[in-house]
């Protein structure tokens, strides 16, 4: 109610082409005419405008967005071509001043986190402009949670005056002819999916984690036959069907584990000997620079289980240890918590699914593979027996988009391959049949993006190693 809406004068804008344009300004008794130079893309949008023949959902949030309750400031959402997330507040100081502030961001589990948000100050308007008058300064941190329709937001100010808080959020606009995938996004009907095997042949690995950011899936260590194991490091684009070699990791590994976080990836345990010799290392990696580092080590060394971003936390579990270790990149410190969960699971899978974490199939060393589910709650440290799957599988791929959860592929001993695939979205709605993998593998990468579900490499052979490098993509469109 103590918004003052004052028509101050007009703004006209001319493109002459995609990047460049100018504005025509006329406000506050002046007139300007002023450049303008394209600063930001829309993921999946190109210009000049172009068939959509990879839509990603995550670019169906771009938009404004703003609390009705409180109508006179919001949210201005742009998820931009490399993944990340632009977001412009517009709001007041306690002063009742406009106070607007910019941010950049990566998507953490099921948000969208802005560490920084700046604020600016200094500089006055129209022919009174000095960039070198912009003091730019960090107010804090905003974390978006995101339906298609509804959401939330989260802010924590450094300033006292300030505070923290949390806002409901519902959409004000959208961008023409994009997708868009979230808790009420209408969900994607995997039974009517199927599949289909990408033309480019990668890296001849299997026994490896995937993981996205941006527009990439990342893989890295394996096995390149029984007695050998790596120490590359690979991404793969979707959108142009091309594999890229990236900085080597540390040290050779198989059967690791690496889980994404706020844009950067975490790769952890694994042989130091093909199929023998378990590490409790801990490195990360960041695509902005290709630089490798070494963390805190892991309270417990590990393999051929998983790991999954969540929230705050990076969680490990699965492999050759009962428990479940969860590692804080903001202080570079692990918490250890013990399970009941009574099966082995060795060659199982981890996903973060519907706010907590799923330990899927599995084995014993040497022995037949299982269908059972444990699901861990990262709120009270304390797991439980999920809905067991309909095929014992283990060194199978698993993934979940927020609300589907699937698992493809894997193997069973005596030696056998699984081509068979399963999904559920809500725990008491049951596992669902959907095609099967084209190429049965073991021992691969996989993960979503946008609406489609990307198995990496993996083994044509039940146990043992023969790598074909193929990528295998399940889509609801061809």
């Amino acid at each position: 109610d103590h918004v003052v809406r004052t028509e101050v004068g007009t703004v006209t804008m001319q493109f002459s082409d995609c990047t460049n344009g100018s504005q025509e300004v006329s406000a506050f008794g002046q007139t300007l005419t002023l450049p303008l130079a394209r600063l930001t893309t829309t993921l999946t949008l190109d210009c000049p405008r172009q068939s959509l023949d990879f839509a990603d959902g995550r670019a169906g949030r771009s938009g404004s967005w703003f609390d009705p309750a409180r109508s006179g400031e919001g949210f201005s959402l742009q998820v931009m071509a490399d993944g990340r997330a632009v977001v412009t507040w517009y709001t007041y100081d306690l002063s009742g001043r406009q106070q607007w502030m910019i941010g950049i961001g990566e998507q953490v589990g099921s948000q969208l986190v802005f560490p920084e948000l700046l604020a600016t100050r200094g500089a006055r308007f129209g022919r009174d402009f000095d960039p070198d008058q912009v003091e730019r300064f960090v107010w804090g941190e905003l974390r978006l949670h995101l339906g298609c329709r509804t959401g939330r937001a989260h802010y924590r100010s450094l300033l006292p005056e300030f505070g923290e808080g949390e806002i409901s959020l519902t959409r004000l606009s959208s961008l023409e002819q994009l997708p868009c995938t979230g808790p009420d996004a209408p969900t994607t009907d995997f039974e009517q999916a199927d599949w289909s095997v990408a033309a480019a042949i990668g890296p001849g690995l299997s026994e490896l984690p995937a993981a996205q950011v941006g527009e990439w899936i990342y893989v890295g260590g394996g096995l390149t036959s029984l007695s050998s194991n790596s120490r590359a490091f690979w991404r793969y684009r979707p959108a142009s069907d091309e594999w890229q070699r990236l900085p080597d990791l540390p040290g050779p590994r198989d059967h690791a584990m690496m889980a994404a976080h706020d844009g950067r990836l975490y790769f952890f345990g694994g042989n130091l000997l093909p199929l023998r010799n378990a590490s409790n290392t801990a490195w990360r990696y960041d695509p902005e620079t290709g630089i490798w580092t070494v963390l805190a080590a892991m309270p417990e060394t590990r393999s051929a289980g998983g790991a999954a971003s969540l929230g705050e936390h990076i969680y490990v579990a699965g492999g050759d240890r009962a428990s479940v270790v969860r590692y804080t990149p903001a202080s570079n410190q692990w918490t250890r918590f013990p399970i009941t969960d009574p099966w082995p699971r060795d060659h199982a899978s981890v996903v973060a699914h519907r706010g907590e974490i799923w330990l899927l199939g599995g084995r014993d060393p040497g022995s037949d593979a299982h269908p059972a589910v444990a699901i861990f709650n990262p709120d009270t440290g304390l797991d439980r027996p999920g809905p067991a799957m309909a095929t014992g599988r283990s060194g199978f791929t698993a993934a979940s988009d927020g609300e589907t959860l699937i698992v493809a592929g894997g193997e069973s001993l005596p030696a056998r391959m699984i081509s068979s695939v399963e999904a559920m979205r809500a725990e008491a709605d049951g596992w669902r049949e959907l095609a099967p993998l084209p190429i049965p593998v073991h021992g691969a990468g996989g993960a979503f993006l946008g609406e489609r579900l990307y198995l990496l490499l993996g083994s044509i052979q039940a146990g043992g190693i023969t790598n074909p490098g193929r990528v295998q993509v399940l889509s609801t469109t061809p």
